[in-house]
């Protein structure tokens, strides 16, 4: 299966990069549980960089819906950066883009965080 994605923490928050081009539905459980780890271990304020993922599907939606409430019942904040075409396509046509927070890059993300009091 090989690894989904990497995380690194910087001061408040967790950068996640996504590694894969593709997050297949038997990688869901595994990505559901290991955001709810970070949120629980290590910051309840995610970046996630998608910059490397090409393809989104439904179940891929319902987890970053899950990661969505999980951060905000432990009173974080959750922000995404560097959709690819295709990815942005998609939260475009299903207006996931009204519902997240998306930047064109990390580093734009980043000073959002800055900007709400979370470096």
């Amino acid at each position: 299966m090989g690894e989904i994605f990497s995380v690194k923490k910087s001061g408040d928050m967790a950068i996640v990069e996504i590694l894969k081009q593709e997050i297949t539905m038997y990688e869901i459980d595994k990505v559901k549980k290991e955001f709810s780890d970070i949120i629980e271990k290590d910051s309840k304020n995610i970046l996630v960089n998608f910059k490397k993922l090409e393809f989104i599907s439904s179940l891929v939606i319902a987890a970053l819906v899950y990661l969505h409430k999980k951060a905000k019942e432990n009173n974080g904040k959750l922000k995404f950066c560097e959709l690819t075409p295709k990815v942005k396509e998609i939260f475009e046509v299903t207006d996931l883009d009204k519902v997240f927070d998306v930047y064109p890059t990390e580093s734009a993300a980043i000073a959002k965080f800055a900007e709400e009091g979370i470096k």
